[in-house]
């Protein structure tokens, strides 16, 4: 039976589940492409990341702490494999040497793979949390301009609560003296101005 058999499974998973999402999902994000696709990637990651595996964990949750374990589960045993080697001295049996240098070798494997899979969760959920942030911003200067309406698409992504409440946002504005003074402000559509930013896709 061969001993490193249930760890191979990990890192096989983890290798083929919990590396490529984040890469091709932060990479996604992180691209430019038409409105369309960056909102339902963003629905998508919403989703993702803020699905419930078992109250009050989510999903992001369950995979920092998957790949954190991980990481810190490879620091002993590549350690152990250094010191075997170490304790060779001028003891220089070919097949010995070859048996440690695989350990050596698989153990570093796994720390890489635990790694590059903690550091990509944690990326993915920076530059997701950055484009949650940029369209909520959006949202409200719109909504602070009585458009609700596109403000509440500029969230849609988020759920219907979102949208309810940059509508909510955008008609007291659009009924208050603060909405009739903010559009005076911006220029009408076309122009230069802080209304064309607003729509630009940063």
């Amino acid at each position: 039976m061969d001993p490193y058999a249930d760890s191979v499974s990990l890192w096989r998973v983890l290798a083929t589940v919990f590396l490529p999402i984040p890469v091709i999902l932060a990479t996604i994000l992180s691209t430019p492409a038409p409105r369309n696709v960056r909102d339902r990637v963003l629905w998508f990651v919403e989703k993702v990341l803020g699905f419930e595996v078992r109250r009050p964990f989510l999903v992001i949750h369950v995979a920092l702490l998957v790949t954190g374990c991980s990481l810190l589960a490879t620091l002993a045993p590549m350690a152990q494999a250094q010191r075997d080697l170490w304790a060779l001295h001028d003891k220089r049996d070919p097949n010995i040497v070859v048996l440690l240098l695989s350990q050596k070798f698989r153990h570093e494997r796994n720390f890489w793979i635990s790694l590059y899979s903690l550091t990509a969760w944690v990326v993915l959920l920076v530059v997701h949390r950055v484009n949650r942030e940029k369209h909520e911003l959006r949202g409200q200067l719109l909504a602070l301009q009585g458009r609700g309406d596109e403000a509440a698409r500029e969230v849609g992504f988020m759920g219907r609560s979102a949208e309810a409440e940059m509508c909510r946002m955008g008609k007291a504005a659009a009924e208050g003296p603060l909405g009739a003074s903010v559009t005076a402000l911006v220029p009408p559509s076309g122009g230069s101005g802080s209304q064309g930013h607003v729509k630009k896709d940063l």
